[in-house]
């Protein structure tokens, strides 16, 4: 802080930067303890090869313009958040990094991004957010919003193309002028929950002013839940009953069948058809295949044999019923 460039003002929690710096350990800027930081960018400045990183709350702020870059260093993010919210108000920023932002969450807690009336520019090697540093929030407040790529779609804490599934590389948001009649754009889908095959999903359809920003109506739509996508019945090993799996969830439906042994051909009785076909499969004139080669094992040996055939015979005849 000696040189003038910098001074500290422990009262009002402000750090004021008239003049460029040059990263020492990858960082320009370090905030571990002071929280509501703000950080007054006085007059034009750059830093080079150093990132800003905090820990608290922290405002970038000021009537100058701050320009960041790492040189020749593109894997690096440029304000890491470790959970806490970093606020750009009233600000001008340019940066050139491997990505423009990135959050932390630590201990459960979220980091958030808030612009606030700021000119922002971000042209990152990789993404402005990387996909495993997405932010608990992403808010847009007095005019702030997103010019280019046009049709930006910010959900889960990232910000991606006018596809919703492209993480967007080069942003730039700048606070749209005021406007008395707002001019409504197309509708975009935000905060997209996705449904599963039980739980319904939802998004929200937000119109914006195409002159000034501002959102102008936001509605919540609800996406049904999928259903299941059940595969065929199996009989379990016993006879006693079915389960199905989803496709989709993997989940597991099982319903009792009752006792079915002996019922080979599947028309609900033991009869002397079922004894007919476990004789043909005996012989090797028919084989019997899946569940109902399962039913034909009644005395359960794992083989059909002339014991099931005598079995289901005395079972037809009255003799001894099977269990």
């Amino acid at each position: 802080l000696g040189d003038g460039n910098i001074s500290y003002n422990n009262a009002t929690k402000t750090l004021t930067v008239k003049g460029s710096i040059n990263g020492v350990d990858r960082e320009c800027i370090l905030n571990k303890s002071v929280e509501g930081l703000t950080i007054n960018i006085a007059s034009d400045v750059t830093f080079k090869d150093g990132d800003i990183s905090t820990y608290k709350n922290t405002v970038i702020t000021g009537d100058g313009k701050l320009t960041g870059y790492f040189n020749g260093n593109s894997n690096y993010q440029y304000f890491i958040v470790h959970a806490a919210k970093l606020t750009f108000k009233n600000a001008n920023v340019e940066i050139n990094a491997g990505a423009g932002f990135a959050g932390y969450t630590e201990g459960g807690v979220e980091s958030d991004l808030v612009f606030d009336n700021s000119n922002i520019t971000v042209k990152a090697e990789g993404s402005v957010i990387p996909s495993h540093r997405a932010f608990g929030s992403i808010t847009f407040t007095n005019g702030s919003a997103i010019v280019s790529p046009e049709g930006a779609v910010v959900k889960e804490g990232r910000i991606y193309e006018s596809d919703g599934t492209t993480l967007a590389k080069d942003v730039v948001i700048t606070p749209k002028a005021k406007c008395t009649e707002h001019t409504p754009g197309e509708a975009v889908k935000e905060n997209f929950v996705d449904p599963d095959c039980t739980n319904a999903g939802s998004y929200d359809l937000v119109v914006y002013c195409t002159v000034c920003g501002e959102e102008i109506s936001r509605k919540t739509v609800t996406v049904n839940a999928l259903g299941h996508d059940w595969g065929e019945w199996t009989l379990s090993e016993d006879g006693t009953e079915e389960s199905r799996v989803c496709a989709r969830c993997g989940g597991v439906e099982t319903r009792k069948v009752g006792a079915i042994k002996g019922d080979v051909n599947g028309d609900g009785v033991v009869n002397a058809s079922d004894i007919v076909a476990v004789a043909a499969h005996v012989k090797g004139v028919k084989k019997l295949e899946g569940d109902a080669l399962k039913r034909a094992d009644v005395s359960g040996d794992g083989a059909i044999t002339v014991t099931d055939i005598s079995m289901i015979a005395a079972h037809v005849k009255g003799q001894k019923p099977l269990k």
